[in-house]
């Protein structure tokens, strides 16, 4: 990766909002010639192996780009989220530089990381539930404060927080169930996923204006606003219970405005092809299904899938790339599990 290089400052200014105040494709068609929904089964790049991490085995819940050569990456220690940063390597490793301990964050299953200058944010989910996994019910804007020199331990500040998520489904109110949160990469706009209750069938979404949405929460006295309250930036939303292998292990969208936008999802249990569903959303609430990636290959393509992030690759001179991760099984002379890094083109 290359730190200095514009299009990566380009890209994190975009998507701060703050700054205002693979190899061997098939292709496969299925379904009816009216409705068709293409089907590409792949076998993803790898990127790198995690090495080592701080958390032990615990599964890497998610991830997303940092600044530079950084990667950010969460794992779930029983109702805390631990945060981590590494930093890639040349020979395909990311090196481990820092941790902090989130307390009370929950599961970390959602993070989406942005930069401005030499500060590094994040969306993520916050505010644990009652029962074991522990999902996070709020989510949190804060800032990563990467240790001091010699230091491994990090440290954060929270600059504003989004509750009562239930309200992305219209007639709706309170915490929710199951809670996630996404921004678009270069774009102005943020995803609060909220499943109400135990049943994904009753799982909404809703996209935001980014930037005013982050504003208003900042300048609030408590720093810290209902959904509700940010109704009016919001552009769409719309109800969505398919989940690819009735699983949900992370969601992504992309676009903005009048121009195409989609929305990511990633799903598959351990003994599962790891899937992602591709759909193309309006700002009306019109879903439509136009793409299903399936992940194979010798050893990936059973694995559970955890995280997904599509975005401009650092490695690749800023071209797009579908970036996901993996719950391996495989362990190294050590013991430790192989958690690696996977990317593909579109």
């Amino acid at each position: 990766m290359d730190s200095g290089s514009s299009h990566r400052r380009v890209r994190h200014l975009a998507r701060a909002g703050l700054v205002v105040a693979a190899a061997g494709a098939a292709l496969l068609l299925t379904g009816t010639a009216a409705s068709a929904v293409s089907t590409r089964s792949l076998v993803p790049e790898r990127v790198f192996q995690y090495d080592p991490l701080p958390a032990g085995d615990r599964a890497i819940q998610a991830f997303d780009h940092g600044r530079g050569h950084d990667i950010l990456y969460t794992q779930r220690i029983g109702t805390n989220t631990q945060l981590s940063r590494c930093q890639e390597t040349s020979a395909k490793t990311c090196t481990q530089l820092d941790t902090v301990s989130l307390p009370g964050y929950g599961h970390g299953e959602s993070l989406d990381v942005y930069t401005s200058g030499t500060h590094t944010y994040a969306w993520i989910g916050s505010n644990h539930g009652s029962v074991s996994p522990y999902w996070s019910r709020d989510a949190s804007l804060i800032e990563y404060l990467p240790a001091a020199s010699g230091s491994t331990k990090a440290s954060y500040r929270v600059l504003g927080t989004v509750t009562g998520l239930a309200a992305v489904a219209p007639g709706h109110s309170g915490e929710g169930y199951r809670n996630a949160v996404a921004i678009a990469d270069g774009s102005d706009r943020i995803a609060f996923r909220s499943q109400l209750d135990s049943s994904a069938a009753n799982t909404y979404y809703g996209v935001y204006k980014l930037a005013a949405l982050t504003k208003a929460l900042t300048a609030d006295s408590d720093r810290r606003m209902s959904i509700a309250q940010l109704s009016g930036y919001r552009v769409s939303h719309f109800k969505l219970s398919t989940r690819p292998n009735n699983s949900f292990q992370g969601f992504d969208i992309k676009g903005v405005g009048s121009g195409q936008k989609f929305l990511y999802l990633f799903g598959g249990a351990a003994g599962q092809h790891p899937t992602i569903y591709k759909y193309l959303y309006t700002n009306g609430g019109t879903l439509t299904h136009v793409k299903t990636y399936q992940i194979n290959g010798g050893y990936v393509g059973s694995l559970e899938a955890e995280g997904v992030k599509v975005e401009a690759d650092p490695d690749n001179g800023g071209k797009e790339r579908v970036f996901i991760g993996l719950n391996p099984t495989r362990t190294d002379t050590n013991g430790r599990k192989q958690y690696r890094l996977y990317r593909f083109a579109e």
